[in-house]
């Protein structure tokens, strides 16, 4: 039987949610910083996300929608961008 009880496991899914949260919060404001003033290919992104900020690629993905980047395909490869402002 396990000692773990249910108030033990509300507090670790907590904890995850909010370790998810400030992960692609910090990573929201990297991408700002990336995508200003231009856009850049998300592979670039990713790479740099990854190896500055040791991020996956499903956080990065996380933030750029949270965002609302516009993405487009250039020379066949994904490109982010952030909106316009209007």
């Amino acid at each position: 039987m396990s000692d773990e009880t249910w108030l033990d496991t509300l507090c670790a899914r907590e904890a995850t949610t909010a370790r998810e949260r400030l992960f692609t919060e910090m990573c929201q404001a990297w991408l700002r910083f990336l995508l200003t003033p231009r856009g850049r290919f998300v592979a670039d992104l990713m790479s740099e996300v990854e190896e500055h900020l040791g991020l996956s690629a499903e956080v990065v993905e996380r933030a750029g929608e949270a965002l609302g980047v516009v993405e487009c395909v250039v020379a066949g490869q994904r490109w982010w961008h952030l909106p316009l402002l209007s």
